[in-house]
């Protein structure tokens, strides 16, 4: 093998490394905005003045607009493309799960969750778009097995950075970590 041949796989290898911590960071952000809040359902329940299980029902709110967001998504990403329609869905994702913190009821809280749910729906379905488009047959399996050992560690961390943030803060300041964590990734 020559050392030019050898290079050239080298920087392939590390582009699709790249590719898939970027894909996997893309597909955790809707695990995140569940698992992350979880520790902090009795503390939003105290703040709104409701039962908990009102607080609980915005998860079935989330994943509600969750499948809505992917359903629409797809078509989006294909008509305006995987990077700016996950740009698109990274920054809505981020816009509402910073107006979460202003919730002043119940029902304001599950339109917000809704909402930021439909927008991460719209990027996590770019993340296997953009998978399908590059890959084929047995490498796609390869790199959808990849992605889904990466993407697995964020329900495990999410709780724990949620009971880190909770223990030390306001409930508002997991949506705020959401709200910079979406960013960042729209960034990169």
């Amino acid at each position: 093998m020559t050392p030019k041949r050898r290079k050239s796989i080298m920087k392939k290898s590390i582009n699709h490394i790249y590719l898939i911590i970027l894909l996997s960071v893309l597909s955790s952000v809707a695990p995140m905005g569940i698992d992350t809040y979880i520790p902090s359902i009795p503390d939003i329940a105290s703040a709104l003045n409701v039962g908990i299980e009102k607080i609980e029902l915005s998860l079935s709110v989330f994943l509600i607009g969750f499948s809505i967001g992917q359903v629409f998504g797809g078509p989006i990403s294909d008509r305006y493309g995987r990077r700016k329609s996950s740009i698109i869905g990274l920054l809505g994702y981020s816009f509402f799960s910073f107006m979460i913190i202003f919730s002043s009821g119940i029902y304001e809280l599950w339109f917000y969750r809704f909402c930021e749910a439909f927008f991460g729906g719209i990027v996590v379905v770019n993340a296997a778009a953009a998978v399908r488009d590059r890959f084929h047959g047995e490498e796609a399996a390869k790199i959808f097995s990849l992605i889904g050992i990466v993407r697995s560690i964020a329900p495990l961390l999410a709780p724990a950075i949620g009971a880190f943030i909770i223990h030390f803060y306001s409930w508002e300041s997991i949506f705020i970590f959401l709200t910079v964590y979406s960013l960042l990734v729209a960034l990169w």
